[in-house]
């Protein structure tokens, strides 16, 4: 696999599927950072503290009425104010493939309002949608290609009055034994992200928050191996309790917390973690779409 930045995006025949709105604020972002130094931040509705967490990000699309071969997979950035942070520079990246199965279904968790202090920060009381979340879906692991390395997108600009690196298009081209076929009429995913931690290692992906994608929806895989698809951070609940610290001179729950928020150190046991989804909160993911072109060739299978 070899990654590479592209002047535009990808076209032509090749082109399978293609999702292209986007909002043009926001650093949703894939990142793996240092457990060391890392960022805690102040939720002001429940009065706590989390750390910033590691984080891989994906969409799941569905493959038309005849089987392809998947030869690349080109992403973008996104237009926030961290569009490409300097320690993704060179990084190692990998490509997650997975199947799909079962059909999604939004839970609304019978919102309309929220009392304050029952919800953290990121739910709006004025739009109930922002603590919904999706189920009913399970993921399996079909293939992790790594080995491609990040190019340095900060010299370039789509917005030249944005940040470094806003807007890019970087291609994950698969060559060789890299390639899967994906068979027809199925739901696929996959996730992105960097290998190895390293300071200040994170890219925001251009998205659509509200996407208009039919076929398919964002993912997520943030922290350790046992974050659930969905919480309410408001509820004591042992996960909650680990992840939320009330007095940052305790050392022992800062340590838990901090845990909390990293991957697993082994990078086998973090890919083989399935328990993500569309998280209704902290990060709603539950209508998101990634800007992403799939590029490959139809394979005639008949005998």
């Amino acid at each position: 696999m070899t990654i590479t930045r592209l002047a535009g995006p990808p076209q032509g025949a090749q082109v399978l599927i293609a999702v292209t709105n986007y909002n043009t604020s926001g650093n949703t972002s894939i990142r793996h950072l240092l457990r060391d130094g890392r960022s805690l931040k102040h939720d002001t509705v429940l009065q706590r503290y989390y750390f910033n967490r590691d984080r891989d990000l994906g969409q799941t699309f569905r493959i038309g009425s005849q089987a392809v071969r998947v030869e690349a997979l080109t992403l973008r950035t996104g237009f926030g104010t961290n569009p490409f942070r300097p320690g993704a520079a060179d990084a190692e990246l990998f490509v997650q493939w997975l199947e799909v199965e079962g059909q999604p279904t939004t839970n609304h968790h019978g919102t309309t309002t929220a009392p304050p202090g029952t919800r953290w920060q990121t739910f709006n009381p004025n739009d109930p949608l922002t603590d919904d979340y999706l189920e009913g879906e399970t993921f399996k692991n079909l293939r992790v290609v790594r080995g491609g390395f990040m190019p340095d997108l900060r010299p370039f600009k789509a917005n030249p009055e944005g940040a470094p690196g806003n807007g890019q298009f970087f291609r994950f081209t698969f060559t060789g034994d890299d390639h899967l076929v994906l068979q027809p009429n199925r739901t696929y995913g996959f996730l992105v992200g960097f290998v190895a931690p390293a300071a200040d290692r994170a890219m925001a992906l251009a998205n659509e928050f509200r996407g208009h994608y039919p076929g398919g929806h964002g993912l997520r895989r943030e922290g350790s191996a046992d974050t659930p698809a969905f919480f309410n951070p408001a509820e004591s609940t042992p996960y909650t309790r680990a992840l939320l610290v009330g007095d940052t001179n305790n050392a022992a729950a800062m340590a838990v917390a901090l845990e909390k928020a990293c991957f697993p150190v082994n990078f086998a046991e973090r890919v083989a973690d399935m328990s993500f989804g569309t998280m209704g909160m902290p990060d709603v993911c539950t209508y998101r779409d990634l800007v992403f072109y799939l590029e490959g060739v139809v394979l005639d299978m008949t005998p």
